[in-house]
């Protein structure tokens, strides 16, 4: 059968010689296109919304939905946000965001808390997590975010990713008090 295929290539005018030029171009070829595919399918792309932004006495606090739409996991170590005016880093030790007891009577039926995300926040691939971040602010007198921050995603995959979000106008109560 080969043969053949041989005698049937000769017969057309390909010649052995410019049968291997062929075959080593598609060779080239399909390998180029395997790595940029491999590039493409693995690159770091990360999204994230902000659900909730709230200013308290000296903290900032907003909700987070950070989604990895890589197919390898990533781990962030670090977020700052920042406006036109100020630039701050999240706190990376957890602390208690929000805290609420239902009660029956005098007798408490279901107590709810909030911590702030552990650092570093490990995403899988193609998955996403949520939370909340507490960023600190030492100024006296803190003043809120303009309607536009951007955050910066520092992570164990080269550069820090940079996005701009407008803020929204959904308040911590409003998030927590949602029914189930």
């Amino acid at each position: 059968m080969l043969i053949a295929l041989f005698d049937w290539l000769s017969g057309i005018g390909i010649t052995r010689d410019r049968l291997l030029a062929l075959v080593s171009v598609l060779a080239f070829i399909m390998s180029s296109l395997t790595w940029i595919m491999a590039f493409v399918r693995q690159r770091k792309r990360v999204s994230i919304k902000a659900n909730v932004y709230e200013l308290r006495v000296d903290v900032h606090i907003f909700h987070l939905s950070i989604e990895n739409k890589s197919r390898l996991p990533i781990a962030i170590s670090l977020i700052s946000v920042s406006d036109a005016r100020i630039r701050l880093e999240c706190d990376i030790v957890p602390a208690m965001v929000y805290s609420k007891a239902i009660r029956v009577k005098d007798e408490i039926v279901e107590q709810r808390k909030y911590d702030s995300f552990s650092f570093p926040i490990n995403i899988p691939a193609l998955a996403s997590v949520s939370g909340f971040l507490v960023f600190r602010d030492i100024q006296p007198n803190p003043k809120a975010f303009s309607t536009e921050v951007t955050f910066r995603l520092f992570s164990n995959r080269g550069r820090p990713v940079k996005k701009k979000l407008s803020l929204p106008d959904l308040q911590l109560d409003d998030l927590v008090n949602k029914p189930r």
